[in-house]
């Protein structure tokens, strides 16, 4: 099916039309309800539209995690305007957002992978233990657990941004969770006051926020960038991490609640494999360098393995012995080239 370019514009155009709604009318069903969502929900439709990203994995994702914080901000409002009891569920969805955008942004933002099962154990250890964090905070450490993720969304695009190049794509995905991070701290800081309203204008920042994400689908990767590997150490703090959660449950076993310790167990697990994984992939690495230096007919050292070595030797003492064997074309011509890779064993 092919896929028209102003699709990328329908969230833009919502955003403006909602923009222009509100600066004339006081907020609405109409507006907060529908067109609000409406903006959230193209923006999502958007990045699955575009045809650049070639992380699929990625890009579904992050448009999931928009998704996911779409049905929170519909709870919500129905919540505000008909005096519901869905709030559980919007705090449901919004905490679910941040592992399944973290693993999203990671995967868009990559820009080569030379293994693709590594890179997806990767992602997935760094989303469960992020996982691990929300949850852990969700029932001990309500009050933190948006700044938590927040911060744990934003460190992770500023962290794969900042070791590439300062493309479009890379520059307006890291304006968009600049500018979603803020109004959530802003947010938050009028709900601690006891000053923010339901509707008002200074949640277009969302909106913007998410919009800018959804455009950056839209930019090619930079294809000039130097591959980049996940750094083990992200890794390694997600084991800590899920190492500590379960050991603290062990010591008080009724300090987090049973939910958190899966994806702790799962992170742990993931690691095992990844590792295993990376075993074998250098030693698959390892068999390819013998296999580009030696023979495979012979076994004996080829070409490449006589030029590499060959400076070393002249710095050296010691002598070089060629030994050059004819007559193996008219055995190859005449009995065919089977018969001449016997004779050559």
């Amino acid at each position: 099916m092919r896929i028209y370019p102003l699709t990328r514009w329908f969230a833009t155009t919502a955003l403006i039309g909602y923009l222009v709604l509100r600066i004339f009318t006081p907020p609405s069903q109409f507006s907060e309800l529908i067109l609000y969502n409406l903006v959230l929900f193209t923006t999502a439709v958007a990045i699955l539209a575009s045809p650049l990203p070639d992380d699929d994995l990625g890009q579904r994702s992050v448009a999931a995690a928009i998704f996911v914080w779409g049905a929170g901000s519909i709870t919500s409002s129905i919540d505000s305007f008909f005096d519901t009891e869905l709030s559980i569920y919007s705090e449901i969805a919004y905490a679910s957002f941040y592992p399944i955008a973290i693993f999203g942004v990671i995967r868009s933002l990559r820009q080569e992978i030379k293994s693709r099962a590594l890179e997806l154990l990767d992602t997935l250890v760094i989303a469960l233990s992020g996982t691990t964090l929300l949850g852990t905070l969700f029932e001990v450490f309500l009050a933190i657990l948006y700044p938590i993720g927040d911060l744990l969304l934003l460190l992770t695009v500023i962290t794969i941004v900042v070791m590439q190049h300062l493309t479009p794509r890379n520059l307006l995905i890291i304006a968009g969770v600049t500018i979603f991070t803020a109004t959530d701290f802003y947010y938050l800081w009028l709900s601690r006051n006891d000053s923010y309203q339901f509707g008002s204008l200074s949640d277009l920042g969302w909106l913007i926020g998410f919009l800018l994400i959804s455009h950056s689908f839209w930019f090619a990767a930079d294809e000039a960038s130097h591959p980049r590997n996940f750094n083990p150490i992200l890794v390694t703090l997600a084991l800590i991490l899920s190492s500590l959660v379960l050991t603290i449950a062990v010591l008080r076993p009724d300090y987090f609640p049973r939910f958190v310790l899966l994806p702790a167990f799962a992170t742990i697990g993931l690691a095992f494999i990844r590792m295993a994984v990376a075993m074998n992939d250098a030693r698959q690495m390892s068999d390819e360098q013998i296999l580009a230096r030696t023979d495979e007919l012979t076994g004996l050292a080829n070409r490449r393995r006589f030029l590499s070595e060959y400076e070393p030797f002249l710095r050296s003492e010691g002598s070089l012995l060629i030994l050059d064997l004819d007559g193996f074309k008219p055995v190859n011509d005449r009995l065919g080239h089977q018969v001449g890779d016997q004779l050559r064993r």
